[in-house]
């Protein structure tokens, strides 16, 4: 337990927020306007920061 690290990831970090903002402005845009739109944007924004993100961690485990 000493040797205990804490590993950040910020593309893990970008997508939660992409993730919570984009949620937020579904629920917030009614069906069909422009704000409804950028948000479902922003969704998939998340969606592809996520997997980078976990492709980036598993290229990193490889390397070691």
């Amino acid at each position: 337990m000493a040797n205990f690290t804490l590993s950040w990831n910020h593309g893990m970090t970008l997508a939660a927020v992409l993730l919570v903002v984009g949620a937020a402005l579904i629920i917030q845009a009614d069906t069909g306007s422009r704000l409804h739109t950028i948000a479902f944007g922003i969704l998939i924004a998340a969606a592809v920061v996520y997997l980078g993100a976990r492709i980036w961690m598993v290229m990193r485990g490889t390397r070691r």
